[in-house]
């Protein structure tokens, strides 16, 4: 994993100088992601860099970006492809490393924007020749890329902050995106809270023009098509899964193990141990203190079956507060996700023994876990109604922040919806994998390349993922149950008790929090201040009444907690306050 940033100097206004010191620059915001190499090529009008985390060919050969032999064509890539040995075989070209990389610019060369159906693995690269820059993301986007495209400048990189230092660039709030900010806690598609700022989508990609800098070519190399069917079988399901594991722990590195004590991370560990039996890997677990905040417990048993050198981590809500600004910078959006700090702190306790950790993220949304698709909604005919059921707050509560009512735009999310051929729920699973778990991989990652460690998600495996969507509805969620194939399969390692104990979600106790000045209360107090970032955009009196209320003994946390953090956001990436004085 790596991070990845480039332009297109559309004018020509940077001499080959200016466009090196440029890049310098914008590597300098994602140094973070990676410490073994940096490196840049610059050609007329385009400049691509990179920062290097060698896990495969640790060696400087495989340094970036990586230059085809004739000095043609360049490529600049974050990420792995765990079937680049196979891509060799077929490809049949004499390589001069031994990483994924070069494997990676021969498949571009030979197949060019069709290369997506050969790719099996997580990315987001940037491939130039001297007419064109391809770019592109994996199905999931599990690797993000941000990207702006104005009359000067086509730009792009693995971290939206490394947009800000190219030349006339400077972030932009779009107010637009406040209302389903503070609903969802996310802005959906390819929208940030930035209006110049854009992602790729989940699967997109993009040909520009190396001398105009203008778009080209776009498209998807992937459709999300559930297609339900016969079921394979709980053999086959496990076969899945375990080639799965062994294709994400391939790595010339140490690769660890992150143990939630859930039955995905579990899963993922005693088979991970099963496949390397020769392996004492290093697992890690975090929560806080008190039980009823952590599960300590289960994460225990895992590792004690498995035999692992287990790290585990406690925080105090202290912690919490001094780091909350810090995951806010790298996270690039606000907290959204109040693990996400947690996340944050284990990635950087585990960098101290590995380079890799596989987790178990992604299965709720592949496979059917989590206690809102038992939601009646979600079985039901309204498109509207069913998009709710991932909203965090009311549109009620948003509306008395807001000031005025709550007018989100919501047509992304029910574009997502896909098809209604297909039963509701299988369309809920559809539109959360290009909603909610769009804003869960951008913390997976970020929080991990914070540390410079890599993430890797099993459960999104290419093959692992097309045999979900075949499997039928009734194996993933039904009778009061969810993710019932898995559980089965969970019960060949785990007790009932393990397996089928109500899942507890990786939360904090953020209500309390709230009510406690040292904690997060005075947090949410700057808010308040008339120098607040959220004093044009939002109704500070109704905040005051509704932290009132709260501290009196209601419960508003799920509106008072994107407010917090949506300040926080607003004073390090549009006032510009440093994040180490907002502890």
């Amino acid at each position: 994993m790596c991070g990845i940033a480039g332009f297109v100097d559309k004018r020509g206004r940077l001499n080959p100088e200016e466009k090196r010191r440029t890049m310098e620059a914008m590597l300098s915001r994602v140094r973070h992601r990676g410490n073994d190499g940096t490196g840049m090529f610059v050609r007329d009008k385009l400049a691509l860099g990179h920062v290097r985390l060698s896990i495969l060919d640790v060696s400087s050969r495989a340094d970036q970006p990586f230059i085809s032999e004739d000095g043609e064509r360049a490529l600049s890539y974050n990420g792995e492809l765990y079937n680049f040995r196979e891509l060799d075989e077929a490809l049949g070209k004499k390589k001069r490393t031994s990483s994924d990389t070069e494997t990676f610019l021969h498949a571009l060369e030979r197949w060019g924007s069709n290369v997506f159906r050969h790719l099996r693995g997580m990315y987001a690269f940037a491939f130039a020749d001297r007419e064109s820059v391809l770019l592109g993301v994996d199905r999931h986007a599990i690797k993000p890329l941000y990207y702006i495209d104005t009359p000067d400048w086509f730009a792009w990189s693995s971290e939206a902050k490394a947009l800000f230092v190219v030349p006339g660039i400077r972030p932009e709030f779009d107010e637009a995106a406040l209302d389903e900010y503070l609903l969802f806690r996310q802005v959906s598609g390819s929208r940030t809270l930035w209006k110049n700022v854009k992602r790729f989508l989940p699967a997109e990609w993009m040909r520009i023009d190396a001398a105009s800098g203008a778009i080209t070519k776009r498209g998807s190399h992937w459709i999300d098509d559930p297609q339900p069917g016969a079921y394979e079988g709980d053999d086959a399901l496990r076969e899945q899964l375990i080639d799965a594991v062994r294709s994400h722990l391939i790595a010339d590195v140490p690769v660890g193990l992150q143990l939630s004590g859930g039955i995905d991370s579990s899963l993922v560990a005693v088979l991970a141990a099963e496949l390397v039996p020769q392996e004492r890997f290093h697992t890690f677990s975090i929560g806080l203190a008190d039980d009823a905040w952590n599960e300590f417990p289960y994460s225990r048993r895992v590792a004690e079956r498995i035999g692992s050198s287990h790290h585990e981590l406690v925080f105090t809500p202290e912690d919490f507060r001094r780091e909350l600004a810090i995951a806010t910078y790298h996270l690039d959006e606000p907290v959204n996700h109040s693990h996400s700090v947690p996340m944050m702190l284990l990635a950087r306790e585990a960098a101290k023994s590995v380079k890799v950790l596989l987790s178990g993220e992604g299965a709720d949304e592949v496979l059917g876990g989590y206690k809102r698709y038992l939601d009646p909604r979600a079985h039901g005919t309204s498109p509207k109604e069913v998009i709710m059921i991932s909203a965090f707050a009311t549109p009620q509560s948003v509306s008395r922040v807001l000031g005025r009512a709550a007018a989100p735009d919501l047509a992304f999310r029910l574009s997502s919806l896909g098809s209604a051929a297909l039963p509701m729920i299988e369309r809920v699973l559809k539109s959360e994998r290009q909603t909610y778990l769009f804003s869960m991989l951008v913390r997976q990652d970020k929080m991990g390349m914070a540390s410079t460690l890599e993430n890797r998600v099993p459960f999104l495996d290419v093959p692992l993922v097309d045999f979900a969507s075949r499997m039928p509805t009734a194996e993933k969620i039904g009778s009061g149950h969810t993710k019932i194939a898995p559980k089965r399969l969970a019960r060949d390692f785990f007790d009932e008790a393990f397996v089928y104990r109500p899942k507890v979600g990786f939360g904090q106790p953020i209500a309390d929090w709230l009510r406690r000045p040292k904690i997060l209360g005075d947090m949410l107090c700057l808010a308040l201040d008339h120098e607040a970032f959220v004093a044009p955009h939002l109704d500070q009196k109704a905040i005051k009444k509704l932290y009132d209320e709260h501290c009196s003994g209601q419960d508003h946390s799920s509106i008072l907690w994107p407010v917090l953090t949506l300040e926080l956001w607003g004073r390090i990436f549009q006032q510009g306050t440093d994040p180490a004085t907002l502890t």
